[in-house]
């Protein structure tokens, strides 16, 4: 695997910027620089204007709990109603 070195490059704030074009250099380094301090803060999402660039955490986060947790509960199954009382 290639490691990139963004030292000599323009400069990104400590841990990035959410979206991308208040950056005032907008290059190859500085996207990926911006992009690494996000990601090893677990902020995948990054936006460039309207546009959503996400990267792979390759792990588990737990992003999303608070929107998935109303949905994680059994989910229970009505009977059929077919229109015959069978008690």
């Amino acid at each position: 695997m290639v490691q990139l070195d963004f030292s000599s490059t323009g400069t990104v704030p400590e841990g990035g910027v959410p979206d991308m074009t208040r950056l005032t250099i907008l290059n190859e380094e500085v996207i990926n620089k911006n992009l690494k301090e996000r990601y090893v803060k677990d902020h995948i999402y990054t936006y460039t204007g309207s546009i959503l660039v996400a990267v792979n955490p390759y792990k588990a986060i737990d992003i999303y709990s608070q929107v998935t947790q109303p949905y994680s509960q059994k989910i229970t199954v009505a009977k059929p109603n077919t229109g015959v009382d069978r008690n």
